[in-house]
């Protein structure tokens, strides 16, 4: 009986006299008794409420018993709906939930397309904008390049040719190519 207080301690207060009088000791028999006084009457048969003093319960009237099950039956009733309504009303949070994440999924993607679009549209104006620059640069080099040929050219001629670069003193006669 000890091991089912160990398991149970909850039992000490609803049997606790019964536990204690099967006890083989000095005193247990009148410390039962002191115990019976202790449990509440709902769980002590008639005869054990009398040895205990407490007052007997009156008979329950059986209309009143009647209204008191009817009571029961519809506070239980109640408190399934609110079961119920409760049910619906966290499957209603859940689903709530997951529309507000999908709802940020879709803006998250959203704005990364943006922002991928963006970076695309940057990159390819960069690459435009370099070829561009390149293909200046390289017109500005052929420029350059060609201003120096005409330079170089026009040296040439003032070299060989004296009246060409406006000197006259210095003028040859152009030989004439016979080879025909």
């Amino acid at each position: 009986m000890m091991e089912a207080i160990q398991v149970a301690p909850q039992l000490m207060q609803i049997a606790g006299d019964l536990i204690v009088k099967a006890q083989n000791w000095p005193g247990a028999d009148e410390l039962a008794d002191r115990l019976m006084k202790t449990i509440p009457p709902q769980f002590l048969t008639p005869d054990e409420q009398k040895r205990a003093g407490a007052p007997a319960q009156p008979p329950v009237d059986p209309q009143q018993f009647q209204q008191m099950q009817q009571q029961m039956q519809q506070i239980m009733m109640q408190n399934q709906e609110l079961k119920v309504k409760h049910d619906v009303h966290m499957k209603q949070i859940a689903v709530d939930a997951y529309k507000a994440e999908t709802e940020r999924m879709r803006a998250e993607n959203e704005a990364m397309a943006k922002i991928h679009a963006q970076t695309s549209n940057d990159m390819l104006q960069g690459i435009v904008t370099a070829q561009k620059d390149s293909h200046l640069y390289q017109q500005h080099a052929h420029d350059l390049t060609m201003e120096h040929f005409r330079q170089q050219g026009a040296q040439k001629i003032a070299q060989t040719n004296p009246v060409a670069s406006g000197d006259t003193n210095k003028a040859k006669p152009a030989k004439l190519n016979t080879k025909a």
